[in-house]
């Protein structure tokens, strides 16, 4: 027989133990390993007129593999624009972000429509056309939408696009700021002028 000393000791080693084996499965998960390797996200909106909501004006949104998000909404962008980037998304947000796509029925290749080629891609005299890409574990693939003018994209591809314009903190209301001529000041003739024109002293 043990002396009691020595059996409370086993004891209070084998406690932790068996509290470990108490959690659920799955507790201590680590999500971003679900996330896929390469994970990344294309998306280019070309509205022939831009509108107040953030999903219904012209913007890319890119996201790279290794969580840095890229936003531009203004005039010009197109699918062979890089824009600046915007933020760079935790590992967190990026499996939120992989888990929202698999929610809504866009990580479904064979849902997805054929693989075209963004650059060709016209922008529309009128409505909206959407093209948003995925690339996870080398494998590529896209959605392509032209939306005439008064119609809605569908709920998941829009679901989509307000969640990365979430993260790229685009609010709906078109930012005038953006729009607007730059103010250019006149000060006079430039007093170098002679000089580089070889007149002066």
């Amino acid at each position: 027989m043990l002396p009691r000393s020595l059996a409370m000791v086993l004891i209070c080693l084998l406690l932790p133990l068996g509290c470990a084996t108490t959690h659920p499965a799955g507790s201590s998960r680590d999500h971003y390993a679900d996330v896929p390797e390469n994970f990344s996200i294309d998306v280019t909106i070309l509205a022939a007129k831009d509108e107040p909501e953030a999903h219904r004006r012209t913007a890319r949104y890119v996201v790279f593999p290794d969580g840095s998000l890229h936003h531009e909404a203004k005039p010009g962008v197109g699918p062979n624009t890089l824009p600046p980037l915007s933020r760079r998304l935790s590992k967190a947000q990026m499996a939120a972000l992989w888990a929202k796509a698999r929610e809504l029925g866009l990580v479904d290749e064979s849902k997805a429509d054929q693989v075209e080629n963004f650059r060709r891609v016209v922008h529309p005299s009128s409505g909206h056309a959407y093209l948003v890409a995925f690339t996870a574990d080398g494998d590529y693939w896209n959605f392509t939408r032209g939306i005439p003018e008064g119609e809605r994209l569908d709920p998941a591809l829009t679901e989509m696009i307000r969640e990365l314009a979430m993260l790229a903190w685009a609010d709906d209301g078109v930012d005038d700021r953006l729009r607007a001529e730059p103010l250019r000041y006149d000060f006079g003739p430039d007093p170098w002028a002679g000089y580089r024109a070889g007149e002066g002293p």
